[in-house]
């Protein structure tokens, strides 16, 4: 089985088109944990109502304690397929990349596949200008300073086997755990493969990447500091 799990905050326009995408890509048994922080926007509802329907579908709406890094981790410990991964919600990660994610861990060649913007064929054409420059620069810095093994360290786009989670658990408040979770990969030298994907830009609703640019420098520096932490852990080392 494959656990896609998505987590969400005010994504109601959205949430309904990436189901019926997952749900028409995913040939095999599956199921998708959509993981809800209490959307003012009523987002949980819409998968309720599809839940119904579908007993492939379930929501998990977090009543306190919220954020994208344990919304993840939660999904992660309720998932019960054999591969676990995730993807964003606004609809800027198409699920038609699923398939070749799941061909490379069928082929068992790798334990887990990134999809990156930053591999040949791959691009941030559907990234803001800041958040596409702030990537690059971010993965950049994190493979010169940590001898990290991939190029893309914002992905947030994976899929990978299951027993690669069960000694790793999440850190960080937002996207800065995915430099925390490849670091870990890493450590524990599992088989990484990249794919090339191209984003698509926001339709609907407001970006919760850099809905202002002081909110964009707040996170920039959790970034960083998520950086220096594992720095100073290998160090330590």
């Amino acid at each position: 089985m494959i656990s896609i799990i998505l987590p969400t905050y005010n994504e109601r326009l959205n949430i309904e088109s990436l189901i019926t995408d997952i749900i028409d890509t995913l040939q095999t048994d599956f199921e998708i944990i959509v993981v809800d922080d209490n959307s003012p926007d009523g987002t949980y509802a819409v998968v309720d109502k599809m839940a119904t329907q579908d007993s492939r579908i379930r929501c998990v709406r977090r009543m306190k304690d919220r954020g994208l890094t344990k919304s993840i981790q939660e999904g992660i410990d309720a998932a019960m397929g054999d591969l676990i991964g995730w993807m964003d919600a606004d609809l800027s990660m198409p699920a038609s990349y699923l398939k070749t994610m799941l061909q490379y861990l069928h082929s068992n060649d790798c334990d887990v596949v990134i999809a990156s913007r930053f591999v040949p064929n791959g691009t941030n054409v559907g990234d803001s200008k800041l958040a596409a420059f702030a990537s690059l620069c971010l993965s950049k810095l994190s493979r010169y300073a940590l001898d990290l093994p991939i190029l893309d360290i914002t992905s947030g786009y994976i899929l990978a086997k299951r027993h690669v989670f069960q000694n790793i658990r999440l850190r960080g408040d937002y996207g800065e755990y995915f430099i925390w979770l490849v670091y870990q990969l890493a450590q524990r030298n599992y088989r990484i493969v990249e794919i090339p994907y191209s984003p698509l830009p926001r339709m609907l609703g407001k970006s919760k990447t850099n809905p202002s640019f002081t909110v964009f420098l707040l996170r920039g520096i959790k970034y960083l500091t998520m950086l220096i932490k594992i720095r100073l852990l290998r160090y330590s080392n």
